[in-house]
């Protein structure tokens, strides 16, 4: 997860916003282990509202949509996991500014020691849906928005 920090999107809701990122860590963290990414000048306020369930990650984001700027995990054909990383690039430059958001796939899996596979296609985690048995399913408005990748055609996609 990470923490929402973005007071120009949030505006007077980024104190509910953060009591409800920690009330939903802690829900998980009864089941799953939980990791909060958060930026160095909040980093020590997460961890406080977390508590010690959560682990607390220092790492530059603008804002907490990590479902769709995060690493996405597959398995490769030797059986090992890999964190892919493909281009983030803010649903189209709709909020600004987005680079640390754009690095934060790669960012949070070096930091982690997981192997790192860079894919040069405009993609948000969120666009997708698997069953883990190898049948993703998405939307072609989603992929072929002109603002995401216009250069590619439909079966390079």
């Amino acid at each position: 997860m990470c923490w929402p920090v973005r007071s120009d999107m949030w505006g007077g809701l980024l104190a509910d916003a953060e009591v409800a990122h920690a009330e939903v860590a802690n829900a998980i963290a009864r089941f799953e282990p939980v990791t909060m990414l958060a930026p160095p000048r909040v980093a020590e306020r997460a961890a406080s509202m977390c508590g010690q369930g959560i682990e607390v990650v220092e790492l530059p984001i603008d804002d907490s949509w990590f479902r769709d700027s995060g690493p996405i995990y597959v398995v490769d054909d030797a059986g090992s996991r890999v964190a892919t990383d493909w281009r983030f690039n803010s649903w189209g430059d709709k909020f600004l500014p987005y680079a640390d958001d754009a690095a934060a796939a790669d960012r949070f899996a070096t930091k982690s020691g997981h192997p790192v596979r860079s894919i040069d296609m405009v993609f948000e985690g969120g666009s997708i849906t698997g069953d883990g048995d190898g049948t993703l399913v998405t939307t072609t408005q989603c992929l072929m928005h002109p603002n995401r990748n216009p250069s590619m055609t439909q079966v390079e996609i």
